[in-house]
C-alpha cells in the first residue's frame, strides 16, 4: 500500500485523470481538487485521510457533511434519488476516527467522555417543522452531499479532531430537492413555513460559495426556474450546557451573492475580548465553505440540488478564508464580488456596492444588516441577492424590509439620490441604541449616506458624522427609520 502524506496547507491538483491505489495523507489543511476536467479512476481501491476539527462540548452541535465515502466502485442512486458519480458512494459515522487514527466509540447516553452520543445523530430532508429532522444511527448510510448533526466528545479542549477516512467524492453530486410546501418559488417573501434542506461541501476541498448558488439559482437561464432561494444558513453554538432544545445558545450565520452576515449576537454571550469590535464572540461567514462544512438552504422548486467541481476551490482555513463553524474566532476575508474579462466584446460588471451595518442594543445585543446594490439587481425580490429573512424576531433588532419581512441581507438597483430604503425596527423597551456603519465595499469613503429619523424629523450623515445614537418605546416601528442618499434638512 502506498501513501503520500502532504503537510502543511498545499493543495493537489488533478486535471485528467486520477488512480487513486494507495492512500493520500492530506495533513493540516491541504486538500484535493479535482477539476471539472478531472475523473477518478472507477476501479481505483485507494483512499484519502481528511482531518477537520469540530467543537468538543458534549451540549454543542456541529454541522457535518463528509468528503468521503465507503472504499469500492459501485454505480449507485443515491437515497434522495439524484443519480451520482459511480466513484462517489454513502459515508456512515461509525467511519470516523479521532486525531490519533483510532475508531471513534459511540454511547447511548446523552454524553459520555471521549464518546459520540447516538442520540444526537440527525439530518433533515426537505422538510417544514421541527418534526421533520430523521434521527442517524452511527450505521445510517449517508448520500454524498447530505448533511448531519453530531455533538461533542466532552474531551479536554474545546476542539475534537475527527480523520474522514475513505474514497474522496468527485463530480457532479445531486440531492433530491422536493418543494414540499407547494409554492411557486416566491415563498421567502409571503410564507413563515418554509422547505429547507441541510446539505454540505462533499468535497475534499473548500467550496465557493457564490458558484454553488449559481449553479442552483439557473442564471443561464435567467433564474426561470431556481432550486434554492439562494441564502446559505450556517448553524453556529456558542454557549450553553443544556441538552434541552429551548436552552440552545446559538443562531445562522448567512451567504449569499450580495454579501455574508454573522448571526445575531444575544446579550448574554460572554465576549472575550470586548475591545475587538471586529469579532464580538461570533463568526462572520467568508464566501467559501471549508471542507466537512453542512448548511441549510431553502428549497423553492423541485430539482435536484448540485455540487460538480467547478464550485470547488483551494481556501485555507488558518488564512481565514473558509471558516468551519465550531469555534468564536474568526475574522471575515475581505472579498470584492467584481467581475472582470479584458476581452472587449465581453461587458464588464461592476462590483456588488455593500454597506454592512450594526445595530448595538446597550443590553448588550448586535445585529449586522446588509444592502448591497447594483446595476443586475432590483428594488424588488432578486433571488440568490436577497436572504435572511426573520421568522422569530429577536426582542431588540434592525434589518431592512421587502414585502413586509425584515431581511438580514437585501439586494437594491444602483444609489441614487432619490433611494429610499425602509428599516424594520423593533425595540424591548429601556434600551439605548447606536447604528453605525460597520463596512463599505465599492463605495467611496467620501459618500454620504443618511440616517433618516422621521419620529425625530432628522437626517444624520452616518458615513460622515459617525453613530447614530437613539432610544425607544418597547414596540415594533417600521416608519422611522429609512437610509437615504440625499437630505433636506441636516
Amino acid at each position: 500500500d502506498r501513501s503520500l502524506t502532504v503537510s502543511g496547507d498545499n493543495a493537489i491538483t488533478n486535471n485528467w485523470y486520477f488512480q487513486l491505489d494507495g492512500t493520500l495523507d492530506l495533513a493540516d489543511d491541504s486538500q484535493l481538487i479535482q477539476t471539472e476536467t478531472s475523473d477518478l479512476v472507477t476501479s481505483a481501491t485507494g483512499k484519502i485521510l481528511r482531518r477537520q476539527e469540530g467543537h468538543s462540548d458534549v451540549f454543542w452541535y456541529n454541522y457535518w457533511s463528509s468528503p468521503v465515502g465507503t472504499l469500492g466502485a459501485t454505480v449507485l442512486t443515491d437515497n434522495n434519488g439524484g443519480t451520482n458519480n459511480a466513484n462517489n458512494t454513502p459515508f456512515n459515522i461509525s467511519m470516523l476516527k479521532d486525531g490519533s487514527g483510532t475508531p471513534m466509540q459511540f454511547t447511548s447516553a446523552f454524553d459520555e467522555m471521549g464518546k459520540i452520543s447516538d442520540r444526537w445523530l440527525y439530518s433533515f430532508q426537505n422538510g417544514l417543522t421541527y418534526y421533520d429532522w430523521t434521527t442517524l444511527t452511527p450505521a445510517s448510510a449517508i448520500a454524498p452531499g447530505v448533511g448531519y448533526t453530531q455533538k461533542g466528545t466532552g474531551n479536554a479542549g474545546t476542539e475534537q479532531q475527527y480523520i474522514f477516512e475513505g474514497k474522496p467524492n468527485n463530480g457532479t453530486i445531486l440531492i433530491a430537492a422536493d418543494d414540499v410546501d407547494g409554492d411557486d418559488g416566491n415563498e421567502s417573501q409571503q410564507d413563515v413555513t418554509l422547505t429547507t434542506t441541510m446539505i454540505g461541501n462533499p468535497y475534499p476541498s473548500a467550496l465557493d460559495a457564490d458558484e454553488f448558488i449559481r449553479d442552483n439559482i439557473d442564471f443561464d437561464n435567467g433564474g426561470a426556474n431556481p432550486i434554492i432561494q439562494g441564502t446559505i444558513l450556517l448553524w453556529e453554538q456558542w454557549a450553553g450546557s443544556s441538552h434541552w432544545l429551548s436552552e440552545y445558545e446559538g443562531g445562522y450565520g448567512y451567504i449569499n451573492l450580495t454579501e455574508t452576515a454573522r448571526a445575531y449576537q444575544h446579550p448574554d454571550i460572554v465576549i472575550a475580548d470586548p475591545t475587538n469590535t471586529d469579532n464580538r464572540g461570533i463568526k462572520t461567514p467568508t464566501k467559501f465553505l471549508p471542507v466537512g462544512q453542512a448548511f441549510f438552504v431553502e428549497v423553492v422548486n423541485d430539482g435536484n440540488i448540485e455540487f460538480n467541481n467547478g464550485q470547488r476551490v483551494f481556501k485555507q482555513e488558518a488564512l481565514d478564508e473558509s471558516v468551519f463553524f465550531r469555534t468564536e474566532q474568526a475574522q471575515e476575508e475581505d472579498i470584492t464580488e467584481a467581475t472582470t474579462d479584458q476581452d472587449e466584446d465581453v461587458a464588464v460588471v461592476a462590483p456588488m456596492q455593500t454597506i454592512k451595518f450594526e445595530l448595538e442594543v446597550s443590553n448588550g445585543a448586535t445585529r449586522q444588516f446588509v444592502l448591497g446594490f447594483s446595476d443586475t439587481t432590483t428594488d424588488g425580490f432578486d433571488p440568490g441577492y436577497d436572504g435572511g429573512v426573520i421568522t422569530q424576531t429577536p426582542p431588540d433588532d434592525m434589518t431592512s424590509i421587502l414585502d413586509g419581512k425584515p431581511y438580514v441581507i437585501q439586494a437594491f438597483s444602483p444609489i441614487s439620490p432619490e433611494k429610499e430604503i425602509d428599516l424594520y425596527f423593533y425595540a424591548s423597551g429601556n434600551n439605548n441604541f447606536i447604528l453605525d456603519i460597520a463596512e463599505l465595499k465599492n463605495i467611496d469613503q467620501d459618500k454620504d449616506i443618511f440616517i433618516k429619523d422621521n419620529k425625530q424629523d432628522l437626517y444624520w450623515n452616518i458615513s460622515q458624522d459617525g453613530a447614530y445614537h437613539f432610544s425607544a418605546l418597547e414596540g415594533e416601528d417600521n416608519e422611522r427609520f429609512d437610509i437615504v442618499f440625499s437630505n433636506d434638512n441636516t
